[in-house]
């Protein structure tokens, strides 16, 4: 098992460094700078803000000064917002998203995971067709049109929730229910699928003709080893929605760590850009790495070869 977490370790510290050195390549790579929005500025004084952030330097510099910076967990100060730290802006950002990322994952497992569970008990019954109609709803129809659609026909005609902000729980129902509504879909034709496999293996079969209940065999035996493609989903979700999606953020007005991120790409602020990709791509690369280990713990078929 140690060994096993060892060379999954290696391989997470590896994937973190081939996404912080693409990123940067990328960005510097990218048509245009931060001064792009200002006008008629000298170049007496672009210079000196160049070698303020030491963009003045040879890019191989470059890169190695922010590796080393990384490595201190020092993303710099934001070119955009000067004066302003990179781990500042992260660390007042990332908690709005992270409310909204919790409850919808929340959401996705309370809802996600008994529907499909429904849908392949009921296989082929008024029950399954309905829950797949909502999962190919869900699939289907796009986060944003969810949540225009939320916000103007529950906030503004019946006013039942808020539309901007996330003050309070009720304001983050309608943009947790838009974020969720993909990945609820998607989870339930997962469990679904998977158990509806694992309810035709002859273990269940066994386990029914020893009189265990309908309750214990479904939930003990066959929820469990259906669960698996779920957890795998898992990783990058827990990922995606804890660092926020932009588009969600804008429409409801949320100041969360998603929206900044894409305003820093659009600005050519590459500490800002670096440092959220960095954050983010920790998150990513962590969840994996918990879903590998998971899988052990689930599932003692699973060989661990060093």
């Amino acid at each position: 098992m140690f060994g096993y977490i060892l060379k999954r370790f290696a391989y997470s510290i590896f994937t973190l460094f081939v996404i912080i050195t693409i990123t940067f390549f990328i960005m510097h790579a990218i048509p245009g700078n931060v001064y792009n929005s200002e006008k008629n500025l000298p170049p007496a004084i672009v210079e000196n803000i160049r070698a303020k952030y030491g963009l003045d330097k040879p890019l191989s510099e470059q890169y190695i000064t922010m590796l080393k910076n990384t490595i201190k967990l020092d993303f710099g100060i934001s070119m955009k917002n000067r004066g302003r730290p990179v781990n500042d802006i992260i660390t007042e950002h990332f908690p709005h998203s992270a409310r909204l990322g919790i409850f919808s994952i929340a959401l996705c497992l309370f809802i996600g995971i008994p529907l499909g569970v429904l849908s392949a008990l009921k296989k082929d019954k008024w029950q399954d067709r309905m829950a797949m109609i909502i999962a190919t709803l869900g699939v289907s129809v796009p986060g944003f049109v969810v949540a225009v659609l939320s916000q103007y026909l529950l906030g503004v005609k019946l006013k039942w929730f808020p539309v901007i902000g996330d003050k309070s729980f009720i304001h983050l129902i309608l943009p947790a229910v838009a974020l969720s509504f993909l990945p609820i879909s998607f989870i339930a034709r997962l469990v679904r699928s998977s158990m509806v496999e694992v309810l035709e293996q002859d273990y269940i079969r066994t386990a029914r003709a020893k009189g265990l209940s309908e309750r214990v065999v479904i939930y003990k035996h066959a929820l469990k080893n259906s669960i698996m493609p779920v957890i795998t989903y898992l990783g990058p979700l827990i990922a995606g929605v804890l660092t926020g999606s932009f588009v969600i953020e804008s429409i409801f007005n949320i100041p969360g760590l998603g929206r900044y991120f894409v305003t820093s790409i659009n600005n050519r602020d590459y500490t800002v850009t670096m440092g959220v990709t960095i954050f983010y791509a920790v998150f990513l690369v962590l969840m994996n790495f918990i879903v590998d280990v998971l899988y052990t713990v689930l599932d003692p078929r699973i060989k661990l070869k060093n």
